[in-house]
């Protein structure tokens, strides 16, 4: 009878608890991940309203949008089946096209507008992604994944809202193109007046009149006279516009967090690179098979972090090889490596070919030490949850083409054991040839 009552115990709670354990749709929502066993190329879109089991409509159709290293655009859309699910096949597997998927779904009088971020098919497998919108049957204020935080105000119906910042000149073109009918809307968007003591004001279009709704999808344009830079795809819901964004800057923005520490006579520096790219389109380098991020010629024991060991290759005496094309938006990898000193001083410089918008440099703080930067910069101290301290320079800024140089003096020298213990075991290694050498041709006895 006691394990009776204990199994309808269980029987009773456990709706109750899978219901607890249902995973959100909504935190996977356009996240794209790679599909072990799907073909390459292949790409399933499954759309959902409310929980896991709540297809969209059979119809409902998803769009997807492909930008190309060269500024070409391609355009496809198709319905979701029974399942939810809407299939994708022959896509670009070499890293030379963007991908994006959008759709707005409708409950009552509401509208989802919802976006991927952006896809790049890899080589051997498939990706799936989900779009996750409410529930048909609830009220709550539109869901728009599209949205930007360069404004916090809903844009006018039929409207669209275009941001130009970065590298512009004294006027740019700025183009709407409707993905679907291929019609264009261009207009020349003038500078805003400077204001003192500010950074440079983002430049500002305005499309008015624009069709809202799942049967239309954009995409903004601007050229600088060489090139044209993209923002990610939208739509526009029935009750809104969109505040949409363009960064105009040719080659990546680069950021970096340098950490170093001691061990002996050697510094041993952990790094973070951040790549950015802001065309709005795929990344690629004219001039290598890569994107190369140099580090210090002596450098002992460079290396990258297990999980980019496919994605970035270590060129020995040279630096970092980003392998494969550079996806519109952040780019990042983990690195290490380790320099001598000598005589309790060091001087190094980290090579940036793109410059830097924002570095930063944590150095493990030791008695005496001096540390020169350049460009210079004061320190902060800044103690870690383990109470160990580090001096921190950041807001380092630097120029496409220049270095980060570091020079210090006063670091920790090798424990004199070290030596002695290099020493000995040197000897030891000569005398066992000797012995060996001897053995080998001491004379034979009858």
């Amino acid at each position: 009878m006691k394990y009776l009552l204990i199994i309808g115990c269980l029987l009773c709670v456990s709706p109750a608890f899978a219901q607890s354990q249902m995973p959100n749709p909504r935190q996977m929502s356009g996240i794209p991940r790679a599909q072990p066993g799907d073909p390459a190329g292949q790409l399933i879109v499954r759309v959902l309203q409310g929980s896991v089991a709540d297809n969209a409509r059979i119809g409902t159709y998803v769009h997807l949008t492909g930008v190309a290293v060269d500024g070409t655009l391609s355009y496809q859309k198709q319905p979701v089946d029974d399942g939810g699910r809407a299939t994708f096949v022959n896509l670009k597997t070499d890293g030379s096209i963007a991908y994006y998927v959008n759709s707005i779904l409708t409950r009552q009088k509401i509208q989802d507008r919802l976006a991927s971020r952006v896809i790049m098919m890899p080589p051997h497998t498939g990706v799936r992604v989900m779009l996750a919108g409410l529930s048909i049957t609830d009220t709550q204020v539109g869901i728009d994944e599209a949205r930007l935080s360069l404004s916090d105000k809903i844009e006018q119906p039929n409207q669209v809202t275009l941001s130009i910042g970065g590298q512009y000149g004294k006027s740019e073109s700025a183009t709407l193109i409707n993905l679907v009918t291929s019609e264009e809307q261009t207009q020349i968007v003038p500078n805003p007046e400077p204001s003192l003591g500010q950074l440079p004001p983002r430049k500002t279009g305005v499309f008015r009149q624009i069709a809202s709704g799942n049967n239309h999808i954009y995409i903004a344009a601007v050229s600088d006279g060489q090139q044209r830079y993209f923002s990610p795809p939208f739509q526009l819901t029935r009750d809104a516009g969109i505040h949409s964004s363009v960064f105009v800057w040719a080659t990546p923005l680069l950021l970096f967090r340098l950490i170093a520490e001691f061990e002996d006579d050697k510094v041993w520096f952990q790094m973070r690179y951040t790549l950015q790219n802001t065309t709005g389109k795929p990344y690629r380098d004219q001039n290598r098979k890569g994107i190369l991020i140099p580090f210090p010629s002596n450098a002992i024991s460079p290396g990258v972090a297990d999980e980019y060991a496919q994605l970035v290759g270590v060129l020995d005496n040279e630096g970092f090889l980003w392998r494969k094309s550079l996806a519109p938006g952040s780019n990042v990898f983990l690195g290490s490596l380790g320099l001598s000193s000598h005589e309790g001083a060091l001087s190094t410089q980290f090579p940036m070919p793109f410059g830097a918008i924002e570095g930063t440099f944590f150095i493990q703080e030791w008695p005496g030490m001096t540390v020169v930067t350049k460009p210079s910069i004061s320190p902060r101290t800044h103690e870690t949850s383990i109470k160990t301290k580090f001096s921190m320079y950041d807001q380092i800024s630097l120029i496409p083409g220049e270095s980060f140089e570091i020079s210090m003096s006063g670091l920790p020298l090798a424990a004199p054991w070290i030596y002695w213990s290099k020493l000995f075991a040197g000897l030891s290694a000569i005398v066992i040839v000797l012995i060996g050498i001897r053995l080998l041709f001491r004379p034979r006895q009858s």
